[in-house]
């Protein structure tokens, strides 16, 4: 299960900037990077939209 999305600046690399995912368990996971702070920004939003969409489905509260 997914605690945050975070969008970190990669300073002196390209791609400029990365999306880290933090797991509950601890873990810190890469998951996407681009030149360009949108696209990962839109990226960040997806993956937080299907966590949440997932914690609220319908399987769960059976």
């Amino acid at each position: 299960m997914i605690e945050s999305v975070e969008i970190v600046k990669a300073d002196g690399k390209s791609p400029s900037y990365v999306v880290m995912v933090h797991y509950i368990s601890g873990r810190v996971v890469e998951v996407y990077s681009s030149v360009h702070m949108d696209e990962c920004q839109d990226f960040a939003d997806e993956i937080m939209s299907r966590e949440l969409s997932l914690a609220f489905s319908p399987l769960e509260a059976m």
